[in-house]
């Protein structure tokens, strides 16, 4: 693990470091059915967030995607987005610290409507008895 050098909650877990190239490795094993960019664009904020608490001006994402050989791309750091992923891991964090949820979640939806229900029923619970699916709605 690898402490922020001046933030003392942000830390990070690196698949690797090349000390050649000064930057951390990120490994991703994919499925093969997307493209790289979309692969590029999920990883972002982990790569974003390495790149922040390494300091790091770039970082090696190595992808194997299916049975193909890696493929490596280096992304380049995004100052403002990295100053984004520590604004709201420090709200984040502070709401751990005083034991409050980041939310309100008395105005989140209940996940227990009729629509929900009658979902429930129709796709996942059809063959079961109805006692079941009258215990799984309760």
């Amino acid at each position: 693990m690898i402490q922020h050098a001046y933030l003392s909650w942000a830390a990070v877990t690196l698949d690797g470091w090349c000390d050649q190239l000064d930057c951390p490795i990120e490994a991703k094993h994919v499925g093969g059915r997307e493209p790289l960019e979309v692969i590029i664009d999920r990883y972002q904020p982990q790569l974003q967030w390495c790149m922040e608490v390494t300091g790091a001006e770039r970082c090696a994402l190595s992808v194997i995607s299916g049975v193909n050989p890696p493929v490596i791309e280096f992304i380049e750091r995004d100052v403002a987005y990295a100053d984004e992923l520590v604004r709201r891991g420090a709200m984040f964090m502070n709401h751990v610290r005083d034991r409050t949820p980041p939310i309100d979640l008395t105005k989140l939806p209940s996940l227990r409507n009729s629509c929900t229900r009658s979902l429930v029923r129709s796709h996942c619970c059809s063959g079961l008895p109805s006692r079941m699916v009258s215990a799984a709605m309760t």
